[in-house]
């Protein structure tokens, strides 16, 4: 009889357990939803900033109030509001947006946003030769040691020495990348996809920075299907990479 109302009540203690992780991951589900479809409005100027302010005052998560904050930066870029843009980055509270791991902290879940400041906002700035603003809102970045060993961490430390024309350009990392040499990090797998095509087109950059004609000639499909997609059109006409990937170009320089 005791041991059967033990296994009852063990039972009883997962089940909670379980109705209680499915609730909170539909109310977490709920919040992203939301924010996505604010994101949806990015086109509209004025409908955008309306929406993420309302967002960020009515959400009830100190997380998706730093996801948000990190979005409304990257509106404010993209619309070119760079008065506005080291002010903002100071409202984010990016340990919102860690999580615990059994190796300390992970951005797995948040890895959308990290990929916003670090990756996205660096290469529009840089577009507009907005380097101190690059510089500016990496020291701002309070969560380096604990993503120290992340992939796009690592990515964006990289593309700095490109953006600000230091060391190698990154060349040697982004060349081990895609080599297959990148076990030692942490990152999202449904991620490395991007990371890598942002990392070819990068590569393709620093090369076209000295002229090496030979090496871009190695990985110019790449870019070129990478140019393809939305990110890709982006990023590679932010690191105004077209002229180099026309054919007469690489034939004739």
């Amino acid at each position: 009889m005791k041991t059967t109302i033990v296994i009852y009540s063990i039972s009883l203690i997962a089940t909670l357990v379980m109705i209680s992780m499915i609730l909170k991951l539909q109310i977490r589900n709920n919040k992203s939803k939301k924010l996505i479809e604010v994101v949806s409005t990015l086109n509209e100027k004025d409908a955008f900033f309306v929406s993420i302010d309302k967002y960020i005052s009515e959400v009830k998560s100190e997380e998706f109030i730093a996801k948000a904050n990190i979005v409304k930066l990257w509106g404010l870029i993209y619309y070119k509001k760079y008065d506005e843009v080291i002010s903002q980055a100071k409202k984010i509270n990016f340990f919102k947006i860690l999580k615990r791991s059994k190796n300390g902290y992970s951005v797995e879940l948040n890895e959308d946003s990290m990929y916003y400041y670090l990756l996205a906002c660096p290469n529009s700035l840089y577009s507009e030769n907005k380097t101190d603003l690059i510089k500016e809102l990496s020291d701002i970045f309070s969560i380096s040691n604990e993503i120290k060993d992340t992939l796009v961490y690592k990515i964006h430390t990289e593309s700095l020495k490109f953006y600000l024309n230091t060391e190698d350009n990154g060349e040697e990392f982004f060349k081990e990348v895609l080599e297959g040499n990148y076990s030692g990090y942490d990152y999202s797998k449904g991620l490395i996809g991007l990371y890598k095509n942002i990392i070819t087109a990068l590569l393709c950059a620093a090369y076209a920075r000295k002229k090496d004609i030979e090496s871009i000639q190695l990985i110019k499909e790449d870019c070129l299907t990478f140019k393809k997609t939305i990110i890709g059109n982006r990023f590679i006409n932010e690191l105004k990479l077209n002229e180099f990937l026309k054919e007469e170009w690489l034939l004739w320089s």
